[in-house]
């Protein structure tokens, strides 16, 4: 009995981890530099990211920071171009469809380093933030604005948006909201 209770519960946690891992969303999966230097602002911290938006080419973002770090699959092809800010304490990853931007993600170096930039969030408010609620209502219930971590953008016009927004506690825990044109679609709960 102890045995079919383990296996349903570890089932249960990885098809809630699984979850609220959307397939639309783009991924950077690499883990972030350490050794890189800690933005001292949030403005140095979006220096870069906040510069980028619907329909910019290659060539526009290129004008702006230069070349670039393309990162490459097993395969050789480039999955996305990284780029810094001249401190190297932040950047933002890009992922072009057609030498158009498709998605935006924001580097930096750890994350411990992105917790005096974000809002705190309150443990009694996380059950009241769930899917179907609008970003505008879960910034009232939690009451502070959370960091914008990555943003990828839809083919249906200029509100098509996903989106993904987290608030970090000094304990290094974090809340997760994945948002699609405003509307939350996943959550998730990070513990340290």
């Amino acid at each position: 009995m102890k045995k079919l209770i383990s296996l349903l519960l570890a089932l249960t946690i990885a098809l809630t981890l699984t979850a609220c891992l959307p397939n639309d969303y783009a991924s950077v999966d690499d883990v972030p530099d350490e050794n890189l230097p800690a933005p001292q602002t949030k403005e140095e911290l979006y220096s870069l990211y906040s510069k980028l938006d619907r329909d910019m080419t290659k060539p526009d973002i290129e004008a702006m920071f230069g070349e670039g770090e393309p990162q490459v699959d097993e395969y050789g092809d480039v999955k996305y171009i990284n780029y810094y800010n001249e401190a190297k304490s932040a950047g933002v990853s890009v992922i072009y469809d057609d030498e158009v931007i498709k998605s935006k993600m924001l580097i930096f170096n750890k994350k411990a380093n992105l917790i005096p930039f974000s809002g705190r969030y309150i443990d009694e408010n996380v059950p009241s933030v769930k899917s179907d609620v609008t970003v505008e209502d879960a910034l009232e219930i939690m009451g502070s604005a959370p960091l914008e971590l990555s943003c990828t953008y839809g083919n249906d016009g200029p509100l098509d948006m996903a989106k993904i927004y987290c608030w970090y506690n000094e304990d290094g825990s974090n809340f997760m909201i994945h948002t699609d044109n405003g509307v939350i679609s996943n959550v998730a709960l990070y513990r340290s």
